[in-house]
């Protein structure tokens, strides 16, 4: 592994050289790092990559967890066949309870698998700080697809 700046530097600039003209996903990766490389590295890696989060606004990585979340909520939502107030006793049980002791795991409790359990793990490790909404208007609107 390249531990000197001026290596790894080197090696981001043979890379976007050698990556230009490719697929346009892979493009947008080589004009983000020539924006980058000709800031000298003043302009934030994630700014020149568009994923700066807005003044005032959400990251990237929670947008990304939140959808985690939400779509472990519409999963359980679609296999236990359970209204938005069922949904969010379980929730408010699971986030007392079984969130506690399940936190610490880096996997999922082989007893939870195929189960409700499943997707509330799914919730809870995805959403930040273990923050799944428990109201039932809020869960009606995450299981509706809104956010």
């Amino acid at each position: 592994m390249m531990e000197d700046p001026l290596e790894i530097v080197a090696a981001l600039r043979r890379a976007t050289q050698l990556l230009q003209g490719f697929a346009p996903d892979v493009e947008l990766l080589v004009e983000a790092l020539e924006r980058y490389l000709a800031t000298g590295g003043a302009t934030p890696l994630e700014e020149c990559l568009g994923l700066a989060a807005a003044p005032g606004g959400r990251s990237w990585a929670a947008q990304e967890a939140q959808e985690r979340r939400d779509r472990a909520l519409r999963a359980m939502a679609r296999q236990t066949g359970w209204g938005a107030v069922r949904m969010a006793s379980e929730i408010a049980k699971y986030a007392g309870n079984g969130w506690t002791r399940d936190k610490a795991r880096a996997t999922l409790p082989d007893r939870y698998a195929g189960t409700y359990k499943q997707h509330l793990f799914e919730a809870f490790r995805a959403a930040p700080g273990g923050d799944v909404p428990s109201s039932a208007k809020q869960i009606r609107r995450i299981v509706s697809g809104g956010h």
